[in-house]
């Protein structure tokens, strides 16, 4: 088995999720560390909290790979007066690398929304947004037609079970018809007219606004919040199993583990 560097890992990441998908505001890629660093362990996470820094530390690994960027905005300073300070010397005074790939793993084909519309049950879905990169057809969301129409209030029960979540919120007539479904992990606010404009009944998001959902409203679409952590949590068992899958087909001796102290940090009552 051969030694792996940072940058080898990146990589093979980005073959999976192209930098070049990432939407114009994002901020994917290798954050922090050496490219040429050898890594040993690897840990994946959905956020990087403070927590998260600590818990790579005490598991000894190398390299974190996380969906969600530790830094968005451009930083004047790096200090302990502040988290995003504090998070930046902790990794280099340990030694430890930070990838993020957000974005740009939504969009790509087998991406995290793909992943998403399996998780809930579908093995046949195309498209909401539609990216061409490189004559392949990717995008944002995805879009499917349940086998048996039901309804809101029984899919949103059914949501609840696939996704493994303690609740879920859905606005809407309960007694409502659902046959198709528009798709999108995280925040899907922004993506209300496209999922009518495709026809949806509803759609399954996570981590709406309140004037978002009246809108989904006035337009007839019917919407449920899953939450942002229940819809994109699954990206770390996704992303861990790739990165073993590929270790072993290239015969590079590197440890993936999924991080066990990132979890959801909203409480139900």
């Amino acid at each position: 088995m051969g030694t792996v560097k940072c940058q080898t890992i990146a990589g093979i990441l980005e073959e999976l999720a192209p930098k070049g998908l990432a939407e114009g505001w994002d901020n994917v890629g290798l954050l922090v560390g050496d490219g040429r660093r050898k890594i040993e362990r690897v840990i994946v996470c959905l956020d990087v909290p403070e927590w998260v820094i600590e818990e790579a530390v005490e598991r000894k690994a190398d390299m974190i790979v996380s969906h969600h960027p530790m830094i968005f905005n451009g930083i004047k300073r790096v200090n302990t007066d502040n988290a995003t300070g504090r998070k930046i010397i902790s990794l280099i005074k340990n030694n430890i690398a930070l990838y993020c790939m957000h974005t740009n793993y939504d969009i790509a084909q087998d991406g995290l929304n793909d992943v998403f519309a399996k998780e809930l049950g579908f093995s046949d879905f195309s498209i909401l947004e539609e990216t061409a990169y490189e004559s392949r057809i990717m995008g944002i969301g995805r879009i499917a037609v349940l086998e048996k129409e039901t309804t809101l209030l029984m899919y949103a029960e059914n949501v609840k079970t696939l996704l493994g979540t303690d609740h879920v919120s859905f606005a809407g007539d309960p007694n409502r018809k659902i046959k198709k479904v528009a798709l999108i992990n995280g925040s899907g606010s922004k993506y209300i007219n496209s999922a009518r404009f495709a026809g949806a009944d509803v759609l399954v998001t996570g981590d709406m606004q309140y004037h978002g959902v009246l809108d989904a409203l006035e337009m007839g679409l019917c919407v449920i919040d899953a939450g942002h952590y229940a819809t994109e949590k699954i990206m770390i068992k996704h992303i861990a199993e790739y990165l073993r899958n590929k270790f072993q087909e290239l015969k590079l001796d590197a440890d993936v583990v999924e991080s066990n102290a990132n979890m959801e940090i909203l409480r139900v009552l």
